[in-house]
């Protein structure tokens, strides 16, 4: 058996890095990558405290990576040796959702590293080679002036604070207040929410308040354009217009919709894994 470096999932609070079999022999639609940068996920650390269950012992954690095509089964467009950064679930590129810029939503959609009790689902990015289904529709290609560090980005984090962005810009359409006249507060400035910010500036809001217990990384928010201060007075007290939540926390969700407007905008795209219910 050929093996591979990994991280893997034991139980709650405990993972461990070892050998585990290396994936191999691609079928129809599959690539294999060798995975050259990954990350870690606010959500890779719900079954690590024991908040989401039904994550097998033994499963390769992480669904964030860039990396080289090794090999590739029949019908993959992608040739061996191309700079790929893969989306954080697989997409068929077929079905009805992919087919309406929702591929997210694939009819057989898998989480990378999620394998359940049952043993379906599929190996993740936190190892030196990751199988890859449905490698056409779930691979970008990266441009040669982009990393691995950054592609790491583009399948879950970048792209994920954007949408949250967007989203919020698209509901607030209706309005008639044109961007740059808009106000929106940022509940978490992880990386989600830096990129958040980044995107809301670059999507043209005109005021970006920083909202984080943790300064460091508010500072880090201002650096990207926001504000880290001035959020109690600003547009009269009335609140914001947008709040963008990313942080997946009751309490973060409650304090959003304390700090929108009436008839503003919550754009939520924390991943909730608790049992409080809705604010």
């Amino acid at each position: 058996m050929n093996t591979m470096k990994a991280v893997v999932f034991d139980e709650a609070y405990k993972v461990s890095y070892g050998d585990v079999e290396r994936p191999s022999n691609p079928q129809p639609g599959e690539a294999i990558v060798r995975v050259m940068a990954c990350g870690l996920c606010g959500s890779d650390l719900h079954p690590y405290r024991g908040s989401e269950a039904g994550l097998r012992t033994g499963t390769v954690c992480g669904h964030e990576f860039a990396g080289i095509v090794e090999e590739v089964g029949s019908s993959v467009m992608l040739t061996p040796g191309e700079r790929v950064a893969a989306s954080f679930t697989t997409a068929c590129g077929r079905c009805w959702f992919c087919t309406h810029a929702l591929s997210s939503r694939c009819d057989s959609a898998q989480l990378f590293g999620w394998v359940d009790e049952a043993g379906q689902g599929i190996h993740g990015g936190q190892a030196q080679f990751v199988r890859v289904p449905h490698a056409d529709g779930t691979l970008m290609r990266l441009p040669d002036d982009v990393t691995f560090e950054e592609g790491v980005l583009l399948g879950d984090i970048m792209a994920t604070g954007y949408f949250c962005a967007k989203n919020a810009l698209s509901l607030l359409a209706d309005s008639g207040i044109s961007p740059e006249h808009l106000s929106v507060a940022v509940v978490g400035c992880g990386p989600v929410g830096l990129c958040a910010v980044a995107s809301a500036r670059a999507l043209g809001f005109g005021q970006i308040f920083a909202v984080d217990r943790v300064q460091s990384r508010v500072d880090a928010a201002v650096k990207l354009g926001a504000l880290g201060h001035g959020l109690e007075s600003a547009n009269d007290g009335r609140g914001m217009d947008a709040v963008l939540e990313v942080v997946g926390a009751y309490e973060a969700l409650k304090l959003s919709f304390a700090l929108v407007r009436a008839g503003g905008v919550v754009s939520s795209v924390g991943v909730h894994a608790h049992d409080k219910g809705f604010p």
